[in-house]
């Protein structure tokens, strides 16, 4: 068998990688997918050393681990067929394999005595269903500390000890150490081995769960000012009774009432000092930071200040396995989708409706603020979910965004429209605050935009050089019309066609051109009196040309002359 699957730690379930897994009759190859058809080998595993267990907090997953001393990871496939294939498969291939394997072994189990301190060693005889947790039990048992609480390490020469989780095989990785340690040497049986009890470098090791002393720190002569925090703080210490904290809701509200009617929100950047103000303030929660944000900030500010918001989470907003919410939202599986909607915590699931709710009248308006759903996606969908390591696939995230805002009204209910307020009119105005003021930027692909259409934004990019421009006013930072054609008029050249073209651009627009311009007329033609030219220069024509002749001189005997 081979399938694609997500692998994490067992302690780090959202620190997922992609892999492909190959099952053959003894052995299993993890692989890491490189290009199409192409893979990189990471491990091979023995069949007979593997162990499974169930996870309860995943659906399409299981724990699937191997010695080496001891790993154990959360293997996540893409649908619970899936999984339930492959774990069928492979508990049919360990129970075959395990019949060929030594029915018992002996390990050392290495512990110290609570009471008398003393260093105490005892060898237990395990057998292949025989789990960790199993082994630290019964060695409790038979010394007595059934009150104190003990962990199982694996250590070896070659590594540091390892922690046992309770579901590895302590048979299984006694019996792959001897393999790796005897079975370069010639005639090995690991039968044989087994039954003679050669020595391993393996131990099992008891260690007491005693959590250490909390360590002093040093006096700080000075002390920052520590104080009520908002950015880097769960949801579940900042929402509650059921509500979000008074500064994020008003931050929501604000951008429901002007988000639709500025364009590029959540695209467009605000400036990053303005930005970090902001925060302080909300951090420090400054009397009145509620009402400064609700009337006195800009929507783009209140955008950058959101997602800033998002990213600060220890968790990200879509909580749970990433690589399950982007598989279900690739497919557009409403009904899988609304049941990972429904797993999510209570105050994430109040925050992302509100989120949801701002996008979805932002993109109503997509005609004029030029952010579609798909646009938000692109733009918001960081912000919304992450994973811990950065070359993990995150390609199908904004497919995932784009249903969510799209289809919120099937998985959230119809009331989620209105969550905010009443949708009003757009009235086609925007908002006259000057860019310039809050130092905000503009991408040169939406500036592109903004030359050829000729907004009222437009003219909020142009630089400080042009204030002395005749075509601008400057309380607005915006183009007139009637400047505009002017200057337009006035630098045509003098040109005949260029002047008949003048003439109709007037006439079609008399209401914009006032007073109308009258036609430019050819300027005569000064009389250039005649100048004396020196004479062109011409160089001399070249020599003739030199032969080179040989002469042979012939005498005649006759007539005694040369010839």
């Amino acid at each position: 068998m081979e399938a694609p699957c997500a692998m994490a730690p067992s302690n780090l379930p959202l620190n997922a990688k992609p892999r492909h897994l190959f099952l053959f009759n003894d052995v299993l190859l993890v692989a890491k997918p490189r290009s199409p058809g192409t893979f990189k080998l990471k491990e091979r595993v023995r069949v007979s050393e593997i162990w499974l267990h169930r996870h309860p907090e995943s659906e399409t997953g299981f724990l699937l681990g191997w010695p080496s001393p001891a790993r154990t990871y959360l293997v996540s496939f893409c649908t619970q067929a899936a999984r339930d294939s492959w774990w069928r498969e492979l508990k049919q291939a360990l129970s075959t394999q395990l019949r060929l394997e030594p029915p018992t072994t002996n390990i050392k189990v290495v512990f110290r005595d609570p009471l008398s301190g003393t260093e105490c060693s005892k060898t237990v005889g395990v057998r292949p269903e025989t789990s960790s947790g199993e082994v630290a039990r019964l060695t409790l048992d038979e010394t007595g500390n059934q009150d104190c609480n003990f962990t199982l390490y694996a250590r070896d020469k070659d590594n540091a000890p390892c922690p046992l989780v309770g579901y590895e095989r302590p048979h299984s990785i006694q019996l792959a150490r001897i393999r790796q340690s005897m079975c370069a040497e010639e005639g090995f049986d690991l039968t044989h081995c087994n039954n003679n009890r050669i020595p391993s470098d393996i131990v099992f090791e008891l260690k007491p769960n005693i959590k250490p002393p909390p360590r002093k720190s040093h006096l700080k002569l000075f002390r920052t000012k520590s104080g009520p925090r908002m950015f880097g703080v769960c949801l579940s210490r900042l929402c509650t009774n059921n509500s979000l904290p008074p500064v994020i809701a008003a931050c929501l509200k604000a951008l429901f009432v002007k988000g639709p009617h500025v364009q590029g929100i959540f695209r467009r950047c605000a400036s990053a000092r303005a930005l970090r103000e902001l925060r302080e303030k909300v951090d420090a929660q400054t009397p009145g930071i509620v009402e400064e944000i609700s009337s006195n900030t800009h929507a783009l500010l209140l955008a950058a200040l959101l997602k800033e918001f998002l990213r600060s989470l220890p968790e990200p907003l879509l909580a749970g396995n990433a690589q399950e919410w982007l598989y279900v939202g690739s497919n557009g599986r409403m009904d899988k989708l609304r049941k990972l909607l429904a797993l999510l915590p209570a105050e994430n699931y109040l925050l992302l409706t509100n989120v949801i709710c701002v996008l979805y009248n932002i993109a109503k308006k997509a005609k004029y603020n030029l952010m579609s759903a798909a646009n938000l996606a692109v733009c918001l969908g960081p912000s919304l979910l992450w994973e811990s390591s950065p070359n993990s696939p995150m390609r199908t995230l904004p497919t995932l965004v784009e249903t969510l805002i799209t289809q919120c009204q099937v998985l959230f209910g119809t009331q989620i429209v209105s969550m905010l307020g009443e949708v009003q009119n757009d009235s086609g105005a925007e908002e006259s605050d000057s860019l310039h003021s809050l130092g905000l930027s503009l991408d040169s692909a939406e500036l592109s935009k903004d030359q050829k259409s000729l907004s009222r934004d437009s003219g909020l990019t142009l630089s400080e050089d042009d204030r002395e421009s005749p075509g601008l006013n400057m309380k607005s930072y915006s183009f007139h019309r009637q400047d505009w054609s002017r200057q337009a008029a006035r630098m045509r050249s003098l040109d005949n066609t260029w002047v008949e073209e003048d003439e109709a651009f007037c006439t079609s627009n008399e209401s914009l051109c006032s007073p109308p311009i009258p036609p430019r007329r050819h300027l005569p033609l000064r009389h250039i009196p005649q100048m004396h030219l020196p004479p062109l220069y011409r160089p001399p024509p070249p020599p003739p040309p030199t032969y080179a002749a040989r002469l042979m001189l012939v005498t005649d005997s006759e007539s005694e002359s040369y010839v």
